[in-house]
């Protein structure tokens, strides 16, 4: 079905997702079961990749709706003329473009959710695999500076077992080896002595 959107972002938004799209409902990702850690890898980088095109395309509505409405005209307290029918026809016309491009940002926004929905799922189903700790499959990555503000912020700067401030660690509650994510609900603070008694088990 042909969407009534400005330019070819229905065309844009099919390639990126790969699957074709009618603006309500779609299912593009398709990663609902995996028979091995480096499938669901290989989902979480398909994810990443549709979910930075989309954060690109949606900078680029915003910019493009930010430039429509700075070119609107300010309509002048007079006696209505020519001049001023043609400038009101003029800005309606742009708000219209608008709300156009307003909707396809909303859709992209959907879309973007729906990514992140399925990376978290994702992420689960590889928290609950038993991995021995010799599984290279799933690596070590850095935690993302937001997700240590968070968990920072969100544990008060201290270590949630003993209340020490210092010498803290980020731990992973369910660790690396074990296919443990770099989400916030998996990591958290503790003290040095904390986190080395802790060592590789599982859980707090």
């Amino acid at each position: 079905m042909k969407l009534n959107w400005p330019d070819d972002y229905q065309q844009r938004i099919e390639t990126i997702i790969g699957a074709k799209f009618n603006g309500s409902h779609v299912d593009f990702l398709g990663f609902e079961t995996f028979k091995s850690i480096s499938e669901s890898k290989r989902a979480l980088d398909h994810i990443r990749i549709i979910r930075k095109q989309l954060h690109q395309l949606k900078m680029e509505l915003n910019n493009k709706i930010k430039g429509i409405r700075s070119q609107h005209i300010p309509i002048r307290n007079r006696k209505e003329g020519l001049l001023q029918l043609i400038t009101r026809s003029s800005n309606i016309y742009s708000d219209v473009l608008v709300r156009k491009y307003q909707n396809v940002a909303l859709t992209v926004d959907s879309l973007i959710d729906k990514c992140e929905y399925q990376k978290n799922n994702i992420e689960i189903w590889m928290e609950g695999q038993n991995l021995k700790p010799s599984d290279n499959s799933y690596q070590r990555q850095s935690i993302p500076n937001e997700v240590q503000l968070f968990v920072w912020k969100r544990d008060g700067g201290k270590c949630v077992k003993c209340g020490r401030q210092e010498n803290l660690e980020y731990d992973h509650i369910i660790p690396v080896s074990r296919c443990g994510s770099n989400t916030a609900r998996n990591i958290q603070l503790l003290c040095e002595s904390c986190n080395r008694n802790k060592s590789n088990s599982m859980g707090k």
